[in-house]
């Protein structure tokens, strides 16, 4: 995945990680030639500066300059824990999808979903549906086909993703009383008169975690930022993609 936008990023970290030049001000804070081992000793620190491609902040890639940027493919996103795709590696990421068709399409689609954002997984996962059906079918054919009928197909994925809210849910709190559940299957009924929005739905499950363990209701969230952000922004990158 390609980093987008990052609001704020807020970290608790031992202050003699990072130490300042006696001489001079450092203006990068990790620089290239200190040793791995003193970059963090926290994973999401550790995941940021040995993270990806060149940083992203504002929605626009920016130099590098003297942090340590990662060696490896994969290291998981400091914001969202997704995965992260160097920028070298694209082409071939890229090649990967397109050289498939039918159901091994649709299967390379599930086992990297997490290479996409929330959006574009979407998109994602409809193109699997209709690869799904054809064997015959590659990305821009089966990207044709998902643009027949796609509001009640985004509907659709929206319900699906619900339906996995709720179980998900239904899980962390076993027995006792469930609301998650009852707003994700009130969600439903919006996602099928047209509307869908995550932000106020995942602030909803926010505001209801109470006591859940935070593990429980991470899994819970998780299946929840499978919702787009809204129909027309599916409709938009549909469109957009040329397959």
């Amino acid at each position: 995945m390609v980093i987008g936008r990052v609001n704020a990023l807020n970290f608790n970290y031992n202050k003699t990680i990072i130490t300042k030049n006696k001489e001079s001000d450092v203006s990068n804070p990790i620089d290239k030639t200190q040793k791995k081992e003193n970059i963090s000793s926290t994973p999401f620190l550790r995941a940021y500066f040995l993270g990806g491609q060149a940083l992203s902040f504002g929605g626009f890639a920016c130099s590098t300059g003297d942090f340590a940027v990662k060696q490896l493919d994969d290291v998981p996103c400091c914001c969202c824990g997704d995965r992260m795709i160097r920028g070298q590696q694209m082409p071939n990421v890229i090649q990967s999808f397109a050289t498939l068709k039918g159901n091994a399409l649709a299967d390379k689609i599930e086992k990297d979903k997490d290479y996409f954002r929330s959006n574009q997984r979407a998109v994602a996962s409809l193109i699997a549906d209709e690869a799904r059906k054809d064997d015959n079918l590659d990305v821009s054919g089966a990207l044709e086909k998902v643009k027949q009928n796609l509001p009640q197909k985004i509907k659709n994925y929206c319900i699906k993703v619900l339906n996995n809210v709720n179980e998900a849910a239904a899980q962390a709190y076993g027995k006792q009383e469930n609301p998650m559940s009852a707003a994700a299957l009130k969600e439903i009924d919006k996602v099928q008169a047209g509307k869908i929005q995550r932000m106020p739905f995942t602030e909803k499950l926010e505001s209801m975690k109470g006591d859940l363990q935070q593990s429980e209701y991470e899994k819970v969230l998780d299946a929840a930022m499978n919702l787009p952000e809204g129909m027309n922004t599916v409709i938009k990158i549909v469109n957009k993609e040329k397959g």
